[in-house]
């Protein structure tokens, strides 16, 4: 299966608010790299290196260029941190029935929320951290953004939808057009 070219249609700028803390949920792809077992790896790969997908590597882009913390939504682990290294696989949400998907997207929303107090249990903040000093921007498809986005904002986190509604060649268009910025 193809991506889509990106949209020539004009694109208007689109600011993100920053808060205390920001992180960016970016949705798997799809398209995989071609993938050759290290036995040296125990077979395992970073996100970067298994998935081949432009849109992915555009949202990576983003967040790199934005030097913001960004962790990717996986069928399979969930979140999948950029350095973790983990074996390749080959599930999507389409095959998860409404519980899994369901236990899948609170599974994940907690994972987040712990990360509001992970650096305050290592000592590196003092002061507890509230839910509403956290801004997720989540840059994936509805499958992934929409339960996952309803469930955090229960929780007092601001949550963002840059790509809310546009198809893979109108986001396309929204990175490689630099009007996506954190204000």
């Amino acid at each position: 299966m193809s991506e889509e070219k990106p949209s020539t249609a004009p694109v208007e700028s689109v600011v993100m608010p920053q808060s205390a803390l920001r992180l960016i949920l970016i949705g798997c792809s799809k398209t995989k790299k071609p993938y050759t077992y290290d036995r040296r790896r125990g077979g395992k790969i970073t996100p970067e290196e298994m998935y081949g997908g432009q849109l992915f590597a555009k949202r990576v882009a983003y967040a790199n260029r934005k030097a913001m913390q960004w962790m990717v939504l996986s069928a399979e682990y969930g979140l999948w941190e950029p350095n973790c290294e983990r074996k390749p696989y080959e599930a999507t949400m389409g095959e998860k029935s409404d519980a899994e998907r369901a236990v899948w997207h609170t599974r994940v929303a907690y994972c987040v929320l712990h990360e509001l107090w992970e650096p305050m249990e290592r000592g590196e903040r003092e002061n507890e951290m509230r839910p509403s000093e956290l801004t997720v921007e989540i840059h994936a498809g509805k499958d992934y953004a929409r339960p996952l986005a309803d469930i955090l904002r229960s929780c007092g986190v601001t949550v963002l939808l840059p790509c809310e509604g546009l198809g893979i060649g109108e986001q396309l268009a929204l990175y490689t057009s630099g009007r996506l910025a954190a204000a």
